[in-house]
């Protein structure tokens, strides 16, 4: 019965490294610009327009101006 229990308590211990672990990346995916953007954009960033590129060499179409 011994040796049924140390499977489990071993995978028990490894699930939760595993759990420890991803709560890691979840809490630096919030913080490490190098990590793709959250599913939730941040609300605090201004909202970019269908024609704001950031680049000022780049105007919107005359019709739009």
């Amino acid at each position: 019965m011994e040796k049924e229990l140390l499977p489990l308590e071993e995978r028990v211990r490894k699930l939760e490294q595993e759990v420890e672990r991803l709560k890691k990346i979840i809490e630096t995916h919030f913080r490490d610009p190098k990590l793709p953007s959250p599913l939730h954009p941040d609300p605090t960033r201004k909202k970019k327009g269908p024609f704001d590129t950031g680049h000022p060499d780049v105007s919107p179409p005359k019709e739009f101006r």
